[in-house]
């Protein structure tokens, strides 16, 4: 039969049986290979779609979609989303705060330049995301903002001198300009402007010094200013005094009599009396006489008849008597 002649070609012929067999088992092992072709391709295939289908929108940004070439009108927030693939690109727009840099020389009133760095701190409005992308695109601060900023601070340090400049309140002033001016050019367009900052204000070194030199002598005639207006002010003061006193001494002289002086003498002379303090006093002068109040040891002195009353003498005469008691160096008030 067929098969008992194989066998006894195989047994006549070991090598070409060996090379049957292999050849079976190399034909059956392609075989196993082509079927897991498909099986890899379809898996590779899933792994590239899922990947175009999911969409991350990380936080504080917003994904504006484009759908073969059509700009939809609703973004993505942030989050994971679910989009067609192979025609949907999301595109990725920031809206959280970003600080643009600014420095160049700039030029002020007169003409002088001087170095400015400045820095613009503004966001996207996130309601004119879509329109943004649509007019201008990803890069709107290198676009829009980046102009319109250099030209509003040329604007603004054109209108100040140098001298201004080298204030602080002239650049307070600037900054609040700068911000006015720069936000009412992009408001409209979908940049908010948060603030401006002046960083870093050079003068050129001779004109610095000059404004230096200026403001020294502004402030030394100041400074000369503020003592003549103190000396005006104490000469016044003067016046006002001198002219109270002289008031003062025109109410008392309209009210002082002879009488009234010599009963205020009488009245001191009587105080006096009644003080036992050793003391010499003269008071209450009159055309003929002077009367005089004794202290204890002058009453000694006159006699014990003497002793408890005063005297009224001749001042001349009580002078001599007394220069007589006490010696050369006795003063008689």
């Amino acid at each position: 039969s067929k098969a008992t002649v194989s066998v006894l070609n195989c047994d006549e012929h070991p090598r070409a049986a060996s090379a049957t067999m292999l050849g079976g088992h190399r034909l059956g092992g392609g075989h196993g290979r082509r079927s897991k072709v498909p099986f890899v391709a379809a898996l590779f295939i899933s792994i590239v779609l899922l990947f175009e289908m999911i969409v991350i929108v990380p936080v504080g940004s917003l994904g504006v979609v484009s759908l073969l070439g059509s700009v939809q009108e609703e973004p993505l927030e942030s989050g994971l989303h679910v989009v067609t693939p192979f025609v949907t690109v999301v595109n990725l727009m920031t809206v959280r705060l970003k600080v643009l840099h600014f420095a160049d020389d700039v030029p002020t009133a007169e003409g002088v330049n001087v170095h400015l760095a400045a820095s613009c701190i503004n966001r996207l409005d996130p309601k004119r995301a879509v329109d943004m992308y649509r007019r201008v695109g990803v890069d709107f601060e290198k676009k829009i903002l980046l102009p319109e900023f250099q030209s509003v601070i040329r604007s603004v340090t054109s209108a100040h001198s140098s001298q201004e400049l080298y204030t602080a309140k002239a650049r307070t002033a600037m900054s609040r300009d700068l911000k006015s001016g720069i936000q009412r050019l992009v408001r409209e367009r979908g940049i908010i402007v948060e603030t401006t900052l002046i960083n870093k204000l050079l003068l050129p070194t001779a004109l610095e010094y000059a404004i230096e030199k200026k403001m020294a002598m502004e402030q030394q005639s100041e400074q000369m200013q503020y003592v003549l207006q103190k000396e005006r002010l104490l000469a016044d003061q003067q016046i006002i005094l001198a002219e109270g006193i002289a008031q003062f001494q025109r109410i008392v002289s309209s009210g002082v009599t002879d009488k009234l002086l010599r009963w205020k003498g009488i009245e001191a002379t009587k105080t006096l009396a009644e003080n036992c303090n050793p003391k010499l006093v003269v008071i209450g002068a009159t055309g003929q006489s002077t009367q005089l109040l004794l202290s204890q040891e002058m009453q000694a002195a006159a006699g014990p008849g003497h002793a408890q009353k005063a005297a009224v003498v001749d001042p001349l005469s009580f002078a001599a008597g007394a220069h007589g008691l006490y010696g050369s160096n006795t003063t008689v008030n």
